[in-house]
This record gives structure tokens, sequence and C-alpha cells, in this order.
């Protein structure tokens, strides 16, 4: 400790006085004024050493991995992936056949990071070419090529039957259109062809609806499915127009079997529905 008197102009030195710094430790001035027994102000110097608090340790900040959101296309690998990693209890799996999607929520009670997983159903091959051919207007004589092709899948009627009709109407010369109502009328065409000098004509009746069966997606079982057929005369010749009015309904039926494969494999709750995210609304 070191005394001054306050009207003292001194450089004070006080190099001297401190002791050597040690590691881990810093050196600690504190000047104090004070009044001397003969009440004469004087400044007091106190000087010492402390030891340094260590400093927190800097964590390196550690890049997150990105978030998944992985796409199954088999059913098995699906149901394999949510049986590891989904808790029972709080694990939501909705299906929505519109989009033909499985959507899973691993952790549905995580509130700050929840993993989303999908089942992405695939269109069985024997399946897309008649898909491609509803709601569509073809040619009849190609439409005639695609029941031949593909006869293997019509169940009502006959597949090379209904083929043979529909190219009849193609090769004809003349063809006038029959249409009625009433238990005598005949709805289809009347197909006129000219042999030698003679001309005939013969009634063919076309089918109103034929019915295939295919299985809609791969894993799963075929289904029947009614097309309705519309035999049309348009500028550009004979189209065929085929409807499928019946196929959402198969196609709830197929996916069905998805459900109920993931609730035996799984026991998770599954459910028919889509999931939806929205921002929380806080009421203060």
């Amino acid at each position: 400790m070191s005394m001054l008197s306050e009207d003292t102009d001194v450089k004070l030195h006080i190099g001297g006085e401190l002791r050597q710094i040690h590691p881990e430790t810093e050196t600690i001035i504190d000047v104090f004024n004070e009044i001397g027994e003969d009440g004469v102000p004087v400044k007091r110097l106190v000087h010492g050493n402390r030891r340094l608090q260590p400093e927190p340790a800097v964590e390196r900040e550690v890049a997150r991995a990105k978030a998944r959101d992985h796409e199954f296309h088999s059913i098995d690998a699906f149901c394999a992936y949510l049986s590891r990693e989904c808790e029972t209890l709080s694990s939501l799996v909705l299906a929505d056949v519109d989009s033909e999607r499985m959507r899973a929520t691993l952790d549905e009670s995580d509130e700050s990071d929840r993993e989303f997983v999908q089942f992405v159903a695939t269109t069985h091959p024997l399946f897309r070419p008649w898909l491609g051919l509803v709601d569509t207007s073809t040619p009849v004589l190609d439409f005639a090529l695609f029941a031949m092709r593909y006869r293997s899948a019509i169940i009502q009627p006959d597949g090379r039957e209904l083929a043979l009709t529909f190219s009849q109407i193609k090769s004809s010369k003349t063809i006038t259109k029959k249409s009625g109502v009433g238990a005598k009328t005949l709805n289809g065409v009347m197909v006129e062809t000219v042999i030698g000098s003679e001309r005939h004509e013969v009634a063919v009746e076309l089918p109103e609806r034929m019915t295939i069966c295919v299985p809609l997606f791969l894993d799963t079982d075929p289904v029947e499915v009614n097309l309705d057929l519309l035999v049309t005369d348009t500028p550009n010749g004979i189209v065929v127009f085929v409807a499928a009015p019946s196929l959402q309904e198969a196609k709830f039926q197929a996916f069905g079997q998805f459900v109920e494969t993931v609730r035996k494999q799984t026991e998770l709750l599954v459910g028919f529905g889509r999931v939806r995210e929205r921002d929380w609304n806080l009421i203060r």
C-alpha cells in the first residue's frame, strides 16, 4: 500500500512494487480517497493479484443433418421402416386415395422436429395401358387393335369377339347408326357391304360396356373395372369414347389393401385422410 498527497504532482512508478504476474492471474490496482489523521486528504493505493476464472469453452457449431422425407414404392419396405422408427402411441398414418399416397408422421407429439415418410403407389403395368384409354376418344380401328392386344384382361364380353366386332365397323363401306327406345330397337350399327353386284346389310350389335380384371397397383390383387363404350361418328371418322365410372371405387378398394397391410404389420393408427400443417395462433 502507498500513500500519496493530493497536492503532490509526482509520477508514481509502481513497477517495482507489483509482484510478478503469474499465469492465470491478473493484477488489481485500486485508488481510494481518504482523510488522514491530521485532516489532510490523501490517496491510498492498493494493489494485488487474483486468479482468473477460466473462460467458458467455445463449442464448435455442428452442421445439422437435413430433414428426411423418404418416399417408398414398396408397401413391405414402408411397413418395415415404420415398425423400426415409429412410436406406436404417438405416430399417425393417413392414406389419400386421390393422390395415391400414404403419409406417416413418425412422432406426432414432437413439438420441434417432426419427420414425415410417405408411400407412393405404383400403377401396375397391366393397368397402365387401360388408364391411358379412359376418358379419351379412340379411332374405331385403333380401339379394335387395342382390344385384340390386351384381350387377356377383358372378362366380359369375350375379348377376341369384341375386337372382331369393332374391326368390322371400320372395314365396312357404308355404316348406318341405329338407336332407339323399346324392346325391339337396335343399339348398334347397320353395316352395308357389296359382294359382286349384290348389297347386303348386316346388323352389328355393339356392346355398351366391357369389364376388365387387372391389379391397379403393384402389390395388390386384381379388381374388376367396368368401362362404358360410346361409339359416335365424327368428321374425322367413327371413334370410341371410353368412360370408367367405377374406377374411383375400384381404386378405393385396391388402396384399402395397402391400409390393411400397414395396420397388420405395424399396429399403428392408420386411416383415410391427409396430413395438414398450420402455424400456431397464440392467445395472450
